[in-house]
């Protein structure tokens, strides 16, 4: 007993929370209560505090309290397709050290994870590689060089998190568990990280990873994604990994395109299939997902399929200029949640590449 609750404290935030989740705060506290009132009291009345600041006016929870720092990413990225300079940006600038303080700066003790990673949110989530990935890559758009010791440190973070068959799990290394096993989402992430920081497509973690992608992919072309709902995202994300490393034309990126391309539906959007997907079919996320990577590796902007997939995204803003979110992030086994900031990202980030693009195309800055 003693051990477990030592475990659990480590484990918890000082806002009460344990992942920033309402549901791990909620089954710990029953947990404990069961065993007795005075079991880990002070984890009981951390969780129930943590519990209670949460709640949402209707009664509700949300899966996670919030994911701050994966969408200031997609945000800080959206923002780049937009605009030139962005490090240059007073507002991100400060963006930029409000990231870096979020880095963990001492051994994550429940996971035994050393120095160097970032989480999803602060200050209960635990470090992991998507989020890792995704930070060192809006920090390099932010202006920070691989010669920081704080970009540094977190690549050395990632090292070590490398699977033996290239891949990369999200929190626990060679995992065979089912919620934590090799990902070619996350795998490329990391990739896109790495790359942004000058590491070479010939450096031998990079090369394993592509093996893994080769050895990965379903023979329709598609790939899985753990953390996202069904294949648009995973997909899209290892055609991005292929196009940003200048390889789209590798046999792997090309089946990855070709599935996409067949799996657009009729109204531009996608996904156009899915197993639990909403009635009204396609989303701005997963749309976001293709349509960029899709122009990444090198789609014309005149395509048919790519310009009705741009009208989709612009006849589906609402009078704000933003989405409407949908449950394509997964949770645990068919638990899906939704972020209005992942749908409005990658909905603006799909139309900046598009508009930098044309304006390419046209001959304008």
């Amino acid at each position: 007993r003693p051990c477990a609750l030592a475990w659990l404290r480590a484990a918890m935030g000082p806002n009460g929370g344990i992942e920033e989740c309402a549901l791990m705060c909620a089954l710990v506290f029953s947990g404990l209560r069961i065993a007795g009132p005075d079991v880990g009291a002070d984890i009981q009345q951390g969780c129930l505090r943590f519990l209670l600041a949460t709640q949402r006016p209707d009664g509700s929870w949300p899966i996670d309290r919030d994911l701050e720092i994966a969408v200031t990413c997609y945000s800080v990225l959206a923002l780049a397709e937009c605009e030139e300079d962005i490090a240059a940006h007073p507002r991100l600038q400060a963006t930029r050290e409000w990231l870096l303080s979020k880095q963990w700066r001492e051994e994550f003790i429940p996971l035994k994870m050393p120095p160097g990673g970032w989480s999803w949110a602060a200050p209960s989530g635990w470090p992991e590689s998507e989020d890792t990935a995704v930070v060192l890559t809006a920090l390099a758009h932010l202006g920070m060089s691989e010669h920081g010791s704080q970009i540094q440190l977190g690549l050395r973070w990632l090292d070590d998190m490398q699977n033996r068959d290239g891949s990369w799990s999200e929190w626990m290394r060679n995992s065979t568990m089912i919620h934590d096993g090799p990902c070619p989402g996350v795998t490329a992430h990391v990739m896109m990280a790495y790359d942004k920081h000058g590491v070479d497509a010939s450096n031998a973690r990079m090369a394993r990873a592509m093996a893994y992608f080769e050895s990965t992919q379903a023979t329709d072309g598609s790939f899985a994604s753990l953390w996202f709902r069904d294949n648009t995202h995973g997909t899209a994300k290892v055609l991005e990994t292929y196009a940003e490393l200048g390889m789209p034309d590798a046999p792997v990126a090309v089946r990855a395109a070709t599935w996409l391309r067949d799996n657009q539906r009729r109204d531009g959007a996608w996904p156009a299939k899915t197993v639990e997907g909403p009635p009204d079919g396609g989303t701005a996320e997963e749309t976001g997902w293709a349509v960029y990577s899709l122009l990444l590796a090198g789609e014309s902007v005149v395509d048919d399929n790519l310009v009705r997939a741009v009208n989709w995204l612009l006849d589906n803003q609402d009078e704000d200029g933003t989405w409407r979110p949908h449950g394509v992030g997964l949770y645990y086994d068919t638990l899906y949640y939704s972020d209005d900031l992942i749908a409005h990202a990658y909905g603006l980030r799909a139309l900046g590449r598009w508009l930098r693009c044309a304006n390419r195309a046209l001959g304008m800055p």
